[in-house]
Formats: C-alpha cells, structure tokens, sequence
C-alpha cells in the first residue's frame, strides 16, 4: 500500500499487475474500501496495471474534516492517476466511484478510455434524503 497526495487528503493506493500493461483504475462504493475488489484483483493484475484506491475517509486514506463534495471525490481520482501517470486508463467505479469515474471522464477525457459503472447514477438521491 501507498499513498497518493490529494488536495487535503492522502489517499491510499494499491497497485498491481505489470507497469507496462494497460491500467484498470477501480473506485468503490460508499462504506466500501478497495478491499471490495480483492476477489478480481489478482486475475485481472495477470494482464492489467490494477490500481485500487480507498475514497477519502474510507480504508486506510486519511479522514479529512467534512464536507467531501463529488468535485473533491473527483480531484482525488485525478491525484491517483497523475501521482501514478496513469493516462488512457479503464476506471471502473461502484456507486460512489461510479459518479467519480463519470466526473474524471468529463474533467480530464486524457486520463480515461473508458468507463465500466457498477450500480451507480449521474446522480444518487437529493440533499433532502441524504439529511
């Protein structure tokens, strides 16, 4: 495990699989940690850079103070691949990473080749029902 630095956060990160290969860049949900894609991991790592990261206050990433609005869940991902030099990678993002995955493929089209989104939305709920 390493740690990336974010704008307030570090952020904690696992790489697997050749450097060369193609990157795979996986967000989990929210309540989850990297840990989530351990099961897949090491068969994907056989022909893809993998990298994992634990979302600002989840895993073993740092618990900066409150709010985490989605444009820093978003400069946290950005910080991952630049920190990496990730550059055309597949990001696969589970609900809360799903809507990171969607916003780093808008803000920075240079950093992701493609988007495979597990139970996630352009949006999850309103502010009322988060309340």
């Amino acid at each position: 495990m390493r740690t990336i630095d974010s704008t307030d956060c570090r952020i904690a990160v696992r790489v697997d699989g050749p450097e060369e290969a193609p990157a795979l860049l996986m967000a989990h949900g929210l309540g989850l940690e990297a840990g989530a894609f351990d099961a897949v991991a090491p068969v994907l790592a056989r022909a893809l850079r993998v990298v994992r990261y634990d979302a600002r206050g989840h895993g073993e990433s740092e618990v900066p103070p409150a709010p985490y609005p989605m444009g820093r869940i978003v400069g946290d991902a950005e910080a991952v691949c630049d920190g990496l030099g990730l550059r055309d990678a597949v990001f696969l993002g589970h609900g809360m990473g799903g809507l990171a995955a969607i916003g780093l493929a808008v803000k920075r089209p240079d950093l992701v080749r493609a988007l495979v989104l597990s139970n996630t939305a352009a949006r999850l709920g309103t502010g009322a029902v988060w309340d």
